[in-house]
């Protein structure tokens, strides 16, 4: 439960911060929900996934 109210806090902070930031439409380091295409969590651990085993394969 703490860590949860932490997490919210955390991420309200965080949101607070971005929100005095331009945000260039489509910029690659822009998060999404901000207008970016930096990819999502979830697509950059299968990136990251991908690239491992690349190495793995070399």
């Amino acid at each position: 439960m703490l860590t949860a109210a932490l997490h919210a806090r955390m991420e309200g902070i965080l949101h607070h911060v971005q929100s005095g930031f331009e945000h260039p439409a489509g910029a690659y380091w822009v998060p999404r929900r901000l207008g970016g295409s930096a990819p999502t969590i979830e697509e950059a651990t299968e990136m990251d996934r991908r690239e491992t085993e690349l190495r793995h394969h070399r």
